[in-house]
């Protein structure tokens, strides 16, 4: 978190995050140039295979919400140093 991709002023875990939304903090990515996209709480589902067995697993994570510039997405971003 910060103004300066390369210095970010504080660093939180997903769950962090997940709490600060649920008690109405907004989180957003800003690109170069300006172009801002809100954060949002997503839940990924997968399956994984456990001794032969498969599973269902849900990972809470992050996405930015699309739009139309693509370097300000979650996915497009530099990680934290």
């Amino acid at each position: 978190m910060g103004s300066d991709p390369l210095k970010p002023s504080d660093i939180f875990t997903i769950k962090q995050v997940w709490d600060m939304i649920d008690q109405g903090d907004v989180f957003y990515t800003e690109d170069v140039n300006g172009h801002t996209a809100p954060v949002r709480k997503d839940k990924c589902r997968t399956i994984i295979t456990v001794s032969g067995k498969e599973t269902e697993c849900i990972v809470k994570t992050l996405k930015s919400s699309p739009d139309e510039v693509g370097d300000n997405n979650l996915d497009n971003l530099a990680p934290c140093p």
